[in-house]
């Protein structure tokens, strides 16, 4: 199901680009004439270094209530030095939900009908030739009135999935995913194993899901046809197998499960706006997470090679283009710090992260007030390898502000003193040996020049847990010891 609500992201698209400052972890890349000015990315799929493909669509026009049709695509195969693209080639009256690309040459993409009359044309499409022809693949047919394809990923050239809405639609009704094992000249429809829904208001969300390894998470949406106020419960569903096998979850998202990002098999952040939720089991439960920091709404990863690392990006809640960015958290979404510095804005929308040193953000391509139909924009790249950070690199203002006793502790209670008199913001986030997220306490802040909390960890088990202290100056970390 694809929702066409414009996001937050239209409403605050513009100027942002501008204020950009030198020395930033991102650069802004221009897609030159592969998409037109006035096109902002709708997905991004870092293949490796070298290869990078995105798909976008047309801002809308002001006051419009739902967002025009992707169907232009930008592709690189040089690092983002030059980039092709262009208009995708498949029949008018369809919408691309997601671009699954294995190479240079080599993607498929999912495509769904905007009415009726092109239902018979929907599905699957693949290229062999960097995008410039798209050949329908048949036997995935999603042919019927309630088909709907939400997504499509490749593991590799061989090993697919393709899944879309409920069908037929009703209740108990199975989503619409289909295997191939070849490239996808051949799929078959998992009528057996493939989620069932609960209720005739859920269905899959369009362009919604994250891959590790063989498995793949897809998000789902809970609406009634009047848009998210009739949510009751999105859904996310989960395969280990590549398709062959799903389980579904219930999250605490109430409409729709618009982001998925794992670190590894077990720890990772579902988000829908600015809710935001973890899980350490794979997703089989999760819980809403009280972050603090500039979360923002319009893409999220996880970066591969660092333990518990997120990025989102967009703007954070209650900002405006002036704010538009992106943030790092470290402690598995709890604490989120924003990665430009200064006053610096860069307009950045959806992400993907192939490594700690290379990642690139979707933007809105667009030209400059003298020349507006001339893109110096259009892609964000990661200049910088990102590390986790140390408590060696504390803020010296930090020094001594945080005193934990006893340490060891025998019952897992823990006082602490707190030493910031001038400090507004005061984060205590707790993490086990894992990353996972234990604790959180937001202090008030004091003009005392000590701040006495406990810390009651006494249901936790025996080991070695991290506390941090986030404020304006910096953080500090102390390391704590249940015996």
């Amino acid at each position: 199901m694809k929702k066409t609500l414009l996001s937050l992201a239209c409403a605050v698209l513009f100027g942002a680009a501008a204020h950009a400052q030198t020395q930033q972890p991102w650069s802004i890349v221009s897609v030159g004439s592969a998409v037109p000015t006035n096109y902002i990315t709708e997905k991004i799929v870092t293949v490796n270094a070298a290869t990078v493909w995105a798909l976008y669509r047309e801002i809308p026009a002001a006051g419009a209530t739902t967002a025009p049709p992707a169907r232009t695509f930008a592709r690189t195969i040089d690092g983002g030095t030059t980039w092709t693209g262009g208009a995708i080639n498949i029949p008018l009256g369809l919408n691309v939900a997601n671009i699954s690309p294995i190479d240079g040459n080599t993607a498929w993409l999912a495509a769904f009908a905007t009415g009726p009359s092109t239902i018979s044309q929907q599905g699957i499409y693949k290229t062999t030739d960097g995008g410039q022809t798209w050949t329908r693949q048949a036997t995935a047919t999603f042919s019927t009135s309630d088909s709907f394809p939400n997504g499509v990923h490749f593991f590799d050239a061989n090993n697919g999935v393709c899944f879309g809405d409920p069908t037929p639609h009703g209740a108990n009704a199975r989503l619409e995913v289909y295997t191939t094992t070849n490239g996808g000249t051949t799929w078959t429809r998992n009528s057996t194993n493939a989620p069932q829904v609960q209720n005739l208001q859920e269905y899959g969300l369009a362009g919604s899901y994250f891959a590790l390894g063989n498995t793949i998470w897809h998000g789902g949406v809970s609406d009634d046809g009047t848009g998210p106020t009739s949510g009751i419960g999105a859904r996310l569903y989960k395969s280990t197998d590549r398709g062959l096998t799903w389980t579904a979850a219930n999250t605490d998202l109430p409409y729709a499960v618009n982001y998925i990002a794992f670190t590894n098999a077990n720890q990772g952040l579902l988000s829908s706006g600015y809710e935001l939720l973890s899980t350490n089991n794979g997703g089989t439960t999760n819980s809403t997470l009280l972050y603090s920091g500039n979360f923002r709404s319009a893409g999220m990863d996880a970066v591969p090679g660092l333990a518990n690392t997120y990025i989102s990006v967009g703007v954070p809640e209650g900002g405006t283009s002036a704010n538009n960015g992106s943030s790092i958290s470290y402690d598995g979404g709890a604490t989120w710090t924003n990665m430009l510095t200064g006053t610096a804005s860069i307009n950045q929308y959806e992400i993907d992260m192939f490594s700690n040193a290379v990642g690139y953000t979707g933007a809105v391509a667009q030209g400059t007030q003298a020349a507006p139909t001339v893109n110096v924009a259009g892609i964000t790249k990661l200049n910088t390898v990102l590390q986790l950070p140390t408590a060696s690199k504390n803020s010296e203002a930090l020094r001594g502000a945080l005193q934990v006793f006893p340490n060891p502790s025998n019952d897992g209670r823990f006082s602490l003193n707190v030493n910031l008199p001038g400090a507004t913001k005061r984060d205590l986030t707790v993490t086990d040996a894992l990353g996972r997220v234990v604790k959180q306490i937001k202090l008030n802040a004091t003009g005392a020049a000590v701040q006495n909390q406990s810390l009651d960890l006494s249901q936790c088990k025996a080991g070695v847990y991290t506390l941090r202290l986030v404020t304006e100056q910096g953080t500090t970390v102390e390391k704590l010891v249940i015996k």
